[in-house]
């Protein structure tokens, strides 16, 4: 919500040339490679030794509160690195969003920073190892040329294209889930999308009997190919700050409570992929379809070397960090150049409950 909140400083307005939720703590095997086994944990005098400069930066606390406020306590340093991903994922997107709704109030962004310079826990949208954060995802979804996207103040719904190309009749799908899958509200639409163009398309209803944790869904269709789509995960909590105003955060009196989904129901996903090389490069073709009865949360898709087992960096992905449905399927597509591995391949998914 803060970046909708025209009473924050930061909110989306003008051209902001600096700025981030700095929620871009790396995934497990960076952070492995960062520290030694004995400093492997949350808080530790090398942890912080990879933070920022100064007493504002030289540590995670404010972002270790975000994720026990807002998602429950994690249970050991690989729960912590999981939910910081989805943390990182919706903070980030909000923060494109907010700036795609609105311009040309809002002139411009460069999120603080594209990569770090050296093994960091801050300020990157991937790592010195060249692994993205669930940030980096959630920053190339929101910057798709042609999104469909909600807003946290006003619960509108509104298409950004900034594309050359119009894309008449096309279908918009909004469907909002209780956490036990039960539909609350199923909207279609046709809509003219025109080019170069930003549309309120709708306005959620207020809706009774909403569990704490709910999903709403939405979709472009144009010719039955999906053009974009999104999950948003929401609560009936919600954020609520202050009033003080610091030049690098703005603190929060209520966090939004999204605890419930540490208790989702397990999942299955089946998962067929294809991996082949064409000269100097490697091209991964992964299919995951949820063959099972509840939502299969933030999936993430990782390569790793047969022979060595490590992750392969950079894996240039069409998607990645994606949810689906029961029944759903997805293929997304994977690009590495062959400099950066050698040998076979292993695909693995691994899922916030699958």
């Amino acid at each position: 919500i803060y970046w909708y909140d025209e009473e924050r400083e930061g909110y989306a307005e003008r051209f902001n040339t600096e700025t981030c939720p700095d929620v871009c703590i790396p995934i497990m095997e960076s952070i492995e490679k960062m520290l030694p086994g004995d400093q492997l944990y949350v808080g530790s005098e090398a942890w912080n030794h990879h933070a920022g400069v100064g007493v504002q930066f030289n540590n995670t606390e404010k972002v270790d509160k975000a994720i026990s406020k807002r998602y429950g306590q994690p249970k050991d340093l690989s729960d912590y690195l999981k939910t910081a991903q989805v943390l990182g994922y919706e903070s980030w997107r909000a923060m494109y969003e907010a700036h795609n709704r609105n311009f040309p109030k809002a002139t411009g962004i460069i999120g603080w920073m594209h990569n770090s310079p050296w093994p960091s826990l801050i300020w990157q949208l991937y790592d010195y190892y060249l692994n993205p954060t669930g940030a980096f995802f959630g920053t190339k979804k929101a910057c798709e040329p042609l999104h469909i996207q909600y807003s946290y103040d006003d619960h509108s719904i509104w298409i950004i294209n900034n594309e050359l190309k119009s894309y008449p009749d096309s279908k918009v799908f909004i469907k909002i889930y209780n956490s036990d899958l039960t539909e609350k509200l199923s909207k279609d639409l046709t809509v003219n999308i025109k080019k170069e163009k930003r549309e309120r398309i709708f306005t959620l209803p207020a809706i009774n009997n909403l569990s704490v944790v709910y999903f709403l869904k939405l979709s472009i269709e144009k010719n039955q190919i999906v053009k974009s789509t999104q999950l948003y995960w929401l609560t009936t909590n919600k954020d609520i700050f202050t009033g003080e105003h610091f030049w690098y955060y703005s603190p929060l009196k209520t966090h939004a409570d999204m605890s419930l989904i540490r208790k989702m129901p397990g999942a299955h996903v089946d998962v067929v992929s294809n991996v082949q090389r064409i000269n100097n490069t490697y091209y991964a073709t992964v299919k995951i379809t949820n063959s099972g009865d509840y939502l299969a949360f933030f999936i993430w898709i990782k390569l790793y070397n047969k022979s060595t087992k490590k992750i392969i960096a950079p894996v240039f992905w069409s998607d990645n960090c994606v949810s689906l449905f029961p029944g759903e399927s997805i293929q997304i597509k994977g690009v590495i150049p062959a400099d950066f591995t050698d040998g076979d391949i292993i695909v693995k998914t691994e899922g916030w409950n699958c």
